[in-house]
């Protein structure tokens, strides 16, 4: 365990650092990138939902399904517009392999939503990795965070995270 903490810590010190976040309200934003398990209860009303909005709004977006165990969940096999990071593609460490190719260097997304329940490597690092402006994630107890933004929800249901964190960007008024 020791020496896997170690590897990961590693992995993350490579990454670029990230320059200086900008808040960007929902309504403005042009491409959102969000990651979410698929075997969460009521994930899929929740993914549904941000999917309508971004369509609705003509937001480019692009999903990642982090799909690390053989549970049957909510199946987005059959969407185009979804990324399947399964536990085959993800290294001994948790770095998922050929991220270079899924998230090129050059891509920057406005918004970063991370639908995570649990302080979970994987999930963390894609998130650290993936070029945002603005990086936004579920509460849960952990010591270090790449987000800018948290939100805790009291029925910590997705569909609320979603609800809530639409909700805050659309009132907080940017400088």
């Amino acid at each position: 365990m020791f020496f896997k903490k170690k590897l990961q810590m590693k992995a993350i010190g490579r990454l670029p650092k990230r320059g200086v976040s900008c808040f960007t309200p929902f309504n403005k934003a042009k491409s959102v990138v969000f990651i979410f398990d698929p075997d969460e209860t009521g994930i899929e009303d929740a993914i549904n939902y941000l999917e309508e909005i971004l369509k609705g709004r003509g937001i480019n977006w692009k999903g990642i399904i982090l799909d690390k165990s053989n549970k049957r969940g909510a199946d987005f096999s059959p969407r185009a517009d979804f990324i399947l990071v399964s536990k085959k593609e993800i290294g001994f460490n948790g770095v998922p392999r050929n991220i270079e190719k899924l998230f090129p260097a050059d891509t920057e997304y406005d918004i970063l939503l991370d639908f995570s329940t649990e302080n979970e490597f994987t999930s963390s690092y894609i998130s650290r990795f993936v070029s945002a402006k603005f990086k936004i994630g579920r509460y849960c107890s952990g010591d270090d965070s790449p987000f800018d933004f948290i939100t805790k929800t009291s029925d910590q249901t997705p569909l609320s995270f979603l609800k809530q964190t639409i909700h805050y960007l659309e009132s907080i008024k940017p400088a």
